[in-house]
């Protein structure tokens, strides 16, 4: 199983994030995402939006997930796993309590 999980930084660098996941998305079991971009651009920049990504891994089954975190601020995490794979129990684990 080959997985890769990488930071997106909410799609703000378009071009070498969308050759990238093209490269590597028919080697790849998994993609594991940190801060996801949302479903369109902002302001009009060239951002790779989250439409676009699962366009890209439209081979992938998509578990986009979205937790809180720094008083409420949301990111977005994104869990592609191939069609091809079953999953058989999926479920959430708090590691931070942030009431601390």
């Amino acid at each position: 199983m080959k997985m890769i999980t990488l930071n997106l930084l909410r799609g703000e660098i378009k071009e070498p994030l969308t050759e990238f996941l093209k490269r590597y998305s028919s080697e790849m079991d998994i993609f594991l995402f940190q801060e996801m971009p949302g479903p369109t651009s902002r302001n009009n920049m060239p951002f790779l939006t989250s439409t676009e990504i699962k366009d890209i891994l439209s081979g992938f089954n998509n578990y986009s997930k979205s937790y809180s975190r720094n008083n409420g601020h949301l990111e977005d995490m994104g869990f592609f796993i191939k069609k091809e794979m079953s999953i058989k129990e999926s479920g959430e684990v708090e590691i931070h309590d942030s009431s601390i």
